[in-house]
């Protein structure tokens, strides 16, 4: 609670909550609500709340309340993490996760942060290679194309293999240098954006006399 009121907006709009194991049950819905009344005072619109575990009755009985909470508050979405871990081996102890349970836990959450943030949250567009052909060389004579992307999160990184002697790929997309032979090579270029997703095309280039 102090938490809360001391950063007040800077919380932003959405808020994850995933406490209560040393909590007890029965005081739970109100301690709940007080919170609640906290983060929409500083500003909060949306709320997710995560379910715990349910190795112990106690949890069991605090999940009841968690899940009963959107009927006062409709800005609360309940995700449901005991539910969608329940017989799965992501716990050391029944509670605390391994690696596998965090990357998990992550993926179960994204969507429901996501939906709760609305359009400043909206996963980008794919991520693409926009650039469809590479333009004809010539023989030592000097060689520059822009390669073209669309989607994904900027800034992106571009790299290539099978480009033909002395042309080289910049970082920013662009192919640059004089190819010294004449022939046909199959370039392998590959994209990744700011979040590490990645696109990847395979493209002729051709150099002539």
């Amino acid at each position: 609670m102090e938490t809360i009121e001391s950063r007040g907006p800077e919380l932003g709009a959405t808020v994850v909550i995933d406490v209560g194991y040393n909590d007890q049950a029965d005081p739970y819905a109100d301690h709940l609500d007080e919170v609640m009344r906290v983060l929409l005072a500083a500003g909060v619109r949306h709320v997710v709340w995560v379910t715990l575990e349910e190795a112990q009755e106690r949890w069991a009985l605090i999940n009841a309340r968690i899940r009963a909470a959107p009927n006062r508050w409709p800005q609360l979405t309940v995700a449901d993490w005991a539910q969608a871990s329940a017989g799965k081996d992501w716990f050391v102890d029944g509670v605390h996760m391994t690696s596998d349970g965090g990357l998990a836990f992550a993926e179960f959450l994204r969507p429901f942060v996501l939906q709760a943030c609305g359009q400043p949250c909206a996963p980008p567009p794919p991520l693409e290679i926009a650039t469809s052909r590479l333009p004809v060389g010539r023989e030592g004579k000097p060689y520059v194309t822009a390669l073209s992307a669309r989607g994904g999160v900027p800034p992106y990184r571009w790299s290539a293999t099978g480009l033909p002697g002395r042309l080289h790929l910049g970082v920013d997309g662009r192919i640059r240098g004089a190819p010294r032979a004449v022939g046909v090579s199959l370039v392998k270029l590959r994209l990744q954006d700011a979040w590490d997703e990645e696109s990847l095309l395979e493209l002729a280039l051709r150099v002539r006399r």
